[in-house]
Formats: C-alpha cells, structure tokens, sequence
C-alpha cells in the first residue's frame, strides 16, 4: 500500500509537461546537490504549530516533525544571485528543492528532489511557467549508490499528486520577512 501511495504522489512529475506548450524560460543549473556554503543563514519551522526561526546552523535545528517540518538553508554570491534549499521531511519520502533566483529575486531555476522508502528517489530541474513548475530534465535514481534506474512500477500509472512549490520571488518565500534583518543585528536561536 506504501509503494502505490509514494506512487501515486510521485507521477506528476512524469506528467507535468504533457500537453504544456514549449515557452518556458530556459533555466539555469539549479541542482539540488550543490554544495551550500559555510556562511549560509538557516531556518526552520519545526511543525505546523511553530514559526520559521533562525539557526545559527543545520546542526542547531531540532528534529523536524515528519510531514509538517520544514528547513531552509539560504545564501548570496558574489553577484548578488540567491539561493535556498528548502528540505522537507516525511514518513514516506522526503523532499528537497533548491531555488536559484537572479539578483532582482527573481526565479531562474528549480531543482527538485524526492527520496523515497522505497530505495529510489527522482531529480529534476526545471524553471518556471506560468504559475507552476516546467521540468526541463528529470530522472529516478538508486538511493543505495544515486545511479540513473528505469522508471519505477507503477509510477506512470498514478494521477497527479506532488510538484515542488514554486516561489516567484525572494519575498515569497516562507521565511523572507527574517531575510530583511542584516547580518550585524540578527540574533540566532540554539
């Protein structure tokens, strides 16, 4: 039963660009696994009871409650570009989304990862069209050794269920109003 439920909330990425007219914005490399630097400002919201609050690390933030936690990692370059990996835990699979966004705010790219129960995870990278997301490559993975698989029993069969959120903008994201804080007042939890 947990296989056809992962199932069927995975297969909209399979499907997400049938039918969509071919007008996406092309978008630059935004993978999930980049490397986040040292100097990166996280947050995290604990459950749906809490808030977003600042950490001064990943190491300083309690266990995320499965299904309903959420933590964030956010950084700028040299060129005022911006990113964040936004992670969310779950009983069946966890989710992992970095967004790349210019140094205006606005979205660029989108890397999209979801790592199952079931030993196999899916990536894609995608960009913005219209209101929603456009994979422009995807693929489904091993989570023993992260080697490219074939498409997994039973994931083209399920409808559409799961798809990364997609913030347009640094300001809409869940945590933008703790970004305007500079660097030299900000205060971190433990």
């Amino acid at each position: 039963m947990t296989a056809i439920r992962v199932a069927l909330v995975l297969s909209i990425t399979m499907t997400i660009a049938i039918g969509l007219p071919p007008v996406a914005r092309a978008a630059s490399s935004c993978k999930v696994k980049t490397n986040t630097p040292s100097s990166a400002r996280t947050f995290a919201k604990i459950s749906n009871q809490s808030t977003w609050r600042e950490y001064k690390n990943l190491e300083g933030v309690p266990d995320l409650e499965l299904n309903n936690g959420m933590s964030a990692q956010f950084w700028q370059d040299r060129s005022k570009n911006r990113s964040v990996t936004i992670v969310e835990p779950g009983q069946e699979f966890w989710s992992y989304t970095r967004y790349c966004f210019n140094s205006n705010g606005e979205l660029e790219g989108v890397g999209f990862e979801v790592r199952t129960e079931l030993g196999w995870g899916l990536r894609a990278e995608g960009s913005l069209l219209g209101s929603g997301f456009y994979s422009n490559s995807q693929e489904f993975f091993s989570l023993k050794n992260g080697k490219t698989i074939a498409k997994p029993e039973g994931v083209g069969a399920a409808p559409v269920g799961l798809r990364p959120t997609v913030y347009r903008n640094v300001s809409e994201l869940p945590f933008a109003q703790m970004l305007k804080v500079s660097a030299r007042s900000k205060r971190h939890s433990r």
